[in-house]
This record gives structure tokens, sequence and C-alpha cells, in this order.
């Protein structure tokens, strides 16, 4: 070996120094063609758990360019698709794979294209999937429906499909209405697979893609109904009835994404989607509703506003889940009206005293004529419901005094614990001179605190 030689070689070699590298890489770049060799070699060398050092010297062999960097790189693309490794380094090798095979998809030479279909054939390597999608090579279109079914490379499969178009609609199709079963069971990363293939059957297929889509509505696996569903609702064609029971199934899923999704259509659905929700709300039907289902039926009643809901909420005051009634008062929160304020009111005598509260506070801005109910559970038997009445009062200022009058004159059950949580209220009342309550009976005047306490 020359002494020339030598000094490439160990130019090249502070590529695998974590720090050094980088600052190297120019000095490799400059030496052009005679680098190439050294460069090979160290990227077609043994595999290692960190992959920037190779990653460097592909991104040094694109950079010098030229016949001979890409025979560089091609050859060590498929000396590295064909290792037989353990998963940490066939982590790693993938992540250098990825990076030769972006270096070589912009190049636009045809040949590349075939490297990049053999490395496919042997394993669903995301760098060559994107490598492909941005060629726009219509052939790799089975191999990467193919890659649908890997949980790695879905994204990158699904990206790559989206750019070719409808040249993968016939492929997508079949892959949706053939489910793979072993042993009469499909697994998880088929079921995957295919509910991905709906989706984007319905974003690139167009027309055509409306008969197999309805037809995945029944689906033996959910996943894939869900996603046939959504492509439906994403086509804007007028699904109606038919994708409604899935997404209202869907309601129920344990998955935060799914049921959000879910909710998204079926207020775009609107009308054709209520009867269903209201069904849920009610527990009617053969099925009965979990109440994981109803809690966010209960949310899309809310947010159905045209619909208005307040009679069908009206009835889950009596629903046993008190997660549910909990649901029922956040949404008639929502809802204005004097209607949603009558229903509001029937849980101010709920069982659960966090459901009082909340109700207590849902009703605080609703005007002065619930301030007489908001006193009379001021002798609650929960401390956290006074706090919350005796809070609402004293926003409402002056406004509360003819409740309190009225509060007083009762003299409910639990009037002392009535005077523990309004106290400051009045004291703060008293000290503004607005301590005189008037006596409806006899006209006269008395001080709230005298015979009281």
């Amino acid at each position: 070996m020359s002494d020339t030689e030598a000094k490439i070689e160990a130019q090249v070699a502070r590529l695998r120094d974590l720090r050094a590298g980088p600052f190297a890489f120019f000095d490799v770049v400059s030496l052009g063609s005679r680098a190439v060799a050294s460069l090979e070699l160290l990227l077609r060398g043994r595999s290692e758990s960190i992959h920037q050092p190779r990653c460097l010297v592909a991104d040094a062999l694109s950079a010098i360019g030229g016949t001979e960097a890409i025979g560089a790189l091609r050859r060590a693309l498929a000396d590295s698709i064909c290792r037989d490794l353990d998963p940490v380094l066939r982590a790693s090798e993938g992540l250098v794979i990825g990076c030769i095979a972006e270096h070589l998809g912009r190049t636009g030479r045809p040949e590349i294209a075939e490297d990049l279909l053999a490395a496919l054939k042997v394993g669903c390597f995301p760098g060559c999937i994107l490598a492909l999608g941005r060629m726009r090579e219509t052939r790799a279109a089975p191999l990467l429906v193919r890659c649908l079914y890997d949980d790695v490379a879905r994204e990158s499969a699904a990206e790559s499909l989206r750019a070719l178009g409808s040249v993968a609609v016939a492929e997508l199709t079949r892959t949706v209405l053939e489910p793979h079963l072993v042993y009469g069971f499909e697994g998880a990363s088929w079921k995957a697979g295919r509910a991905a293939a709906a989706i984007l059957l319905g974003e690139i297929g167009g027309p055509a893609a409306r008969a197999p889509l309805l037809n995945a509505l029944s689906d033996r696996s959910g996943e894939v109904r869900f996603a046939a569903a959504l492509a439906l609702c994403a086509q804007g064609q007028e699904a109606g009835a038919s994708v409604v029971p899935v997404l209202v199934h869907t309601l129920g899923a344990e998955a935060w994404t799914d049921t959000e999704a879910a909710k998204d259509a079926l207020l775009a659905l609107g009308e054709a989607a209520w009867p269903s929700i209201r069904a849920i709300i009610e527990r009617r039907g053969a099925d009965e509703p979990s109440e994981r289902q109803r809690r966010r039926a209960i949310e899309l009643a809310s947010r159905m506003g045209q619909m208005n809901p307040v009679r069908t909420l009206d009835l889950v005051a009596a629903d046993p889940s008190s997660k549910v009634r909990a649901a029922a008062v956040s949404a008639l929160a929502m809802l204005p009206g004097d209607s949603s304020t009558r229903t509001l009111e029937h849980f101010l005598r709920d069982a659960e005293p966090g459901i009082r509260k909340l109700a207590v506070a849902a009703l605080a801005s609703r005007g002065p004529s619930i301030l007489t109910a908001f006193a009379s559970l001021l002798g609650d038997s929960a401390r956290e419901v006074r706090q919350e009445v005796a809070g609402a009062l004293r926003q409402a200022g002056p406004a509360a005094l003819p409740a309190l009058a009225t509060a007083l004159r009762a003299r409910p059950a639990g009037v002392l614990r009535y005077i523990r949580a309004s106290s400051r209220a009045l004291l703060l009342w008293l000290r503004l001179g607005r301590g005189r309550l008037a006596d409806g009976n006899s006209g006269r005047t008395q001080s709230p605190g005298r015979g009281t306490s």
C-alpha cells in the first residue's frame, strides 16, 4: 500500500468516530473517487448496533457521486439486505439500508429500481419502500401492498402507495376482501394491514372503491369494518345507514384514537346518525350498550345541538351508572335553554355528591330563578356540595338574598351546616350593609344571624 493510499484509508477511518466523523466528512468528500474503494470497504463492513458511522459513509459516497460511487452503494445494498442478523443488529442494519436506498433513489436511474425491487422481495425495508414511492415505480405495487402487513413498514408502504395512485387499486381491493386465516384465526398484523388497505382504497380508489368497501362493512374483523366505514365517510358519498352501526359500535372501543375518529364521523353524518345515538342513550335495542358507549353517545348528543337531545338526556337521570349520569350533566351544561335547565335540576337530587356538585356548577350561571334551589342544598350532607353552593351564592351577590331569606324561613334540616357553609358570604354582605333580609310574612326585617345559631 502506497503512502497516498494509507493516508486516504486513515482519513476515511475517521468517519467511524462519532465525534470526529462529521468534521472529517468534508475532507473525505474532497478526495473524490480516490476514496470510493475505502468507503465501500467500510460500508460493507460488519453490522453494528450503532449505525451512524456507516450511514455517514453512505452520505459521503452519495456526495462524491459518479458511476463508481453509485456502483459501491448498489453493491452495499445487495450485501446488506441478505445478512442474517439478530433483532438488535437487524434494526440497525435497516437504518443503513434506508440511508443507502434514499441516496440511490435520488439518482433516478432505471437500474436502481431493479435493486430496490429485489430488496423488497427479501424483506420490508422502509427506506427501499419510500425510495420506490418517490420514483413512482408502478411495478412495486404488489410488493408495497404486501408490506402493509408489516407493523414497522406499514406507514412507509401507505405513503408510497398513495404516491402510486390508481395502479394499486386492484391489489388493495383483493387485500381488503381476503382475510389471512391460519387455523381459523387472523393475526393482529394481518388485520391491521387489511384495515390500512381499506383506508388507502377509500383515498385513491375513487367510485370503484365503494362496492368493496361496502362489502368490507360485514368483515369478520372489527378493525377492518371500522376502517371501511371511515373510508366510505371520507369519500364524501352518502354512506348513510350502512356505516352508522359500525361507527356506533366503535364508541365502545378502548382505543382512544378509534373512538375519536368514530365520533368525528358520526358528527359529520348528523341526522343520519342521531337515531342510533339516541337508542344507545335510551338503552334500546337488542344488545345492551356498554357504559363507555353510553358516555360517548351522551357527549355526541351535546355536540349535536340541532337534534335537541335534552329530552333524551332527561332519561339518563335514572341510569344506574354514576359515570353516565355525570356525562349527562356535562352534556346538559353545554346546551342552553329552559328545557336543559329543568333537566339539570333533576340532578340536584342525585344520590352521588359529585354529581350534585357538577349540577350546581352547571346551573350557577343560569339566572336568579335557580338560586332558591341552590339555597335548599346548603343543608346538603356532603361538604363539597355545600361549598359549591356557597361559592355560587357568593358569585350571585345581592341577587341571592331572596333565596337565602327563603331558606332561613324554611329552617331546613341541617341548618347548622348551612350556617357554616354560608357564613363567609353572609358576613360579607352584612359588612356591606346588605344584611337585612325582608321577612315576607310580617313586612319587618330581621338580622339573618338572629335566631339561627
